[in-house]
């Protein structure tokens, strides 16, 4: 049992530099890496300032070998909570044919949980899409329970001719021991397997995992916990009004139908 607040690190993925072979077969618009920089700068300093005294530390990951000296000097001149920071950076291996970038993020990550020695420090990981952020995490993790080994969000529904059946990567919380059993090198997976999408391997990881043992994995949130800030993939804005209307109905499919994983 807890004896306090849970600690966590939290854990930003970034490519301020995409190359411009990741441009052109993945269709990156938002691909201006002054454009990215500001948008990792935000959420940095977001981070750095958001209250909740659970999340201790914080760790940021870059893959295109970018200058991080500004991202540095914001953690240390622009960090009132004192929160431990590290900075690591990889070069992105050429992701193979047929999947999708989500193989090079899922790349960072497992590099951060082998290499990163704040992460050794802490069981309980937030992995955040380094771009955007979450207002809504502290309420989140008020939801989350010393058993549960993953928390995150799924969708898996088929709609007429529309089916989904994935894991949202933006978000999730993780405890480091089931990250290493489970989720280390599903990279491999996806290309063993030609899954073309990150999402896609998680959900077929862990969803059999939750039907054996659902106390123990969180995969729907229980509320809605909406990100700010740009996707990359489209340069979709997550506060539009389009999205809001979708997040709104959302929420309410959550409370009326929380069976429903839509």
């Amino acid at each position: 049992m807890a004896t306090g607040p849970q600690k966590y690190v939290l854990l930003m993925t970034a490519c301020i530099r995409p190359s411009a072979d990741n441009i052109s077969r993945h269709a990156i618009w938002r691909n201006d890496p002054e454009v990215r920089l500001n948008d990792y700068r935000t959420a940095l300093d977001y981070w750095l300032q958001y209250p909740d005294r659970r999340i201790s530390a914080i760790v940021f990951i870059e893959n295109s070998g970018y200058d991080l000296q500004e991202l540095r000097d914001l953690a240390r001149t622009g960090n009132p909570f004192g929160r431990e920071t590290e900075f690591l950076q990889i070069r992105a291996a050429r992701i193979p044919e047929g999947l999708h970038y989500g193989y090079s993020e899922a790349e960072m990550i497992d590099h951060a949980f082998t290499e990163s020695h704040l992460i050794r420090q802490y069981d309980h990981i937030i992995k955040v899409t380094g771009r955007i952020f979450f207002p809504g995490l502290s309420r989140l993790l008020d939801r989350v329970r010393e058993r549960h080994l993953i928390v995150t969000d799924c969708r898996d529904f088929r709609i007429f001719r529309i089916r989904r059946q994935m894991i949202l990567t933006t978000l999730f919380i993780v405890r480091k021991d089931f990250y290493a059993e489970r989720l280390l090198d599903a990279k491999a997976r996806m290309v063993s397997t030609q899954t073309g999408l990150i999402e896609w391997m998680y959900y077929r990881i862990l969803r059999p995992l939750y039907d054996a043992r659902p106390r123990d994995l969180v995969l729907r949130f229980p509320i809605n916990v909406e990100p700010v800030g740009f996707g990359a993939h489209w340069n979709i804005d997550y506060s539009s009004r389009k999205k809001k209307l979708i997040s709104t109905g959302r929420g309410m499919l959550r409370f009326l139908f929380p069976a429903l994983w839509i």
